[in-house]
């Protein structure tokens, strides 16, 4: 059976921010957020040991 992949989705329930949050996060603007708030999302990324898809990235460029 395939382990499920996690996404920006499980990050940002985890954290309690949304998609579009954790995507500015991933995208180093840091313009709207906090300090709190980047380093929630840093602790769950790694705790959830989240990597982008390469893929989904390449479709948006």
């Amino acid at each position: 059976m395939k382990k499920k992949s996690i996404t920006i989705d499980d990050v940002a329930k985890k954290a309690g921010v949304s998609k579009s949050t954790v995507s500015q996060y991933l995208n180093k603007r840091y313009e709207y957020m906090s300090q709190s708030t980047r380093e929630n999302i840093e602790q769950i990324i790694h705790e959830l040991n989240f990597h982008p898809n390469e893929s989904a990235r390449n479709l948006k460029k």
